[in-house]
């Protein structure tokens, strides 16, 4: 990975000054415009090219060069083997090296999956059910959005900071086929650690 370093000067330099900063300058910087850019290697790239097929795979990554989960792509078709019947969520550092492994054990379809403000997986499924993972793939909790979701289904859902919007589909479709009944769950703190949920209508 390769990280950028700017060095302006000024809005509007003169082109001698320019002129001189573009001698002075040494090897590892370059002019672009009326900035110097340097590279600097951050880390080197351990991910392993042959466990890890991207085209058959889900991902997420957290903000900022984060981590990054992945997970098979239940859309697509595959040889089920006795390994690919339970979903395994792998967590990988920016740099690709493996932080942790877990098991999702829904039955139901993955709607959405994201990383919250605390680096916590946060992944929701088709009925309403919410697993939340730490980096190194422990389970931290597990929570429902109640069963009026359950009944109705998710249609869609998202994950911002530290908090969860659902929207489920209802008795009276619209052309897409969703309702207009959303819930929502939210909380001060970690998603799920105390939350309230609520409904409504949009």
């Amino acid at each position: 990975a390769i990280s950028a370093a700017a060095m302006t000067v000024g809005s509007a330099p003169q082109a001698s000054s320019m002129a001189l900063l573009r001698s002075a300058a040494v090897s590892d910087w370059e002019a672009c415009g009326d900035a110097f850019y340097a590279r600097e290697l951050l880390h080197d790239m351990v991910w392993d090219h042959g466990g890890v097929v991207l085209e058959s795979r889900r991902s997420t990554g957290a903000p900022y060069g984060g981590p990054i989960a992945l997970v098979r792509d239940e859309r697509r078709l595959v040889v089920v083997t006795s390994s690919t019947v339970t979903p395994e969520i792998r967590i990988h550092a920016a740099s690709g090296r493996r932080l942790g492994t877990a098991r999702w054990e829904s039955a139901g379809r993955l709607v959405e999956w994201g990383w919250s403000d605390a680096l916590e997986l946060v992944v929701v499924d088709d009925a309403g059910r919410v697993a939340v993972f730490s980096v190194h793939g422990e389970k931290l909790r597990e929570f429902s959005m109640g069963e009026a979701v359950a009944r109705a289904g998710v249609a869609a859902a998202k994950i911002g900071g530290d908090s969860l919007v659902v929207l489920t589909y209802g008795a009276a479709p619209t052309p897409l086929g969703h309702s207009a009944t959303a819930a929502a769950a939210a909380s001060t703190g970690a998603i799920g650690s105390g939350n309230g949920v609520s409904s409504g209508g949009a």
